[in-house]
């Protein structure tokens, strides 16, 4: 399996989002700019969300990516999971189940639900009540 992301994109996306959280950090410690520190934060998840719709991944990677950004404030972090994410394969695959979209095996063919015959099969008669038929 190929990696979506290659090894110079993961390197620059990694050298942004640590020079993104050392500009926040500055700002955030300098109590005049500590209103701009969200600002720059913000502006780099737009890059990093452009970025991700321009690699073509799916949302359940985008989701996971704001969630861990959620959780921990450092931005590289996010990248970092992101990265692991796209180019680990036995991730893709369950990502690709979560997704909606089954995958070729493995925990595919275990959460398909069996299917179901049904046996009674129900009519309206002449008065448009439901009746059981044989």
């Amino acid at each position: 399996m190929e990696k979506k992301i290659s090894t110079a994109e993961a390197i620059i996306m990694i050298l942004m989002a640590i020079f993104t959280d050392l500009i926040q950090l500055v700002l955030y410690l300098s109590v005049i700019f500590a209103i701009a520190a969200p600002a720059v934060g913000l502006l780099y998840s737009g890059i990093i969300q452009f970025w991700m719709t321009m690699k073509g991944l799916r949302g359940t990677y985008i989701l996971v990516n704001n969630a861990v950004s959620a959780l921990f404030p450092i931005k590289s972090i996010s990248v970092i999971v992101l990265i692991f994410m796209v180019n680990n394969p036995r991730v893709a695959q369950i990502a690709s189940v979560a997704g909606g979209k089954p995958a070729s095996g493995g925990v595919a063919g275990k959460l398909n639900a069996p299917k179901v015959k049904v046996l009674d099969r129900w009519e309206k008669n002449d008065k448009g009540v439901l009746v059981k038929t044989i």
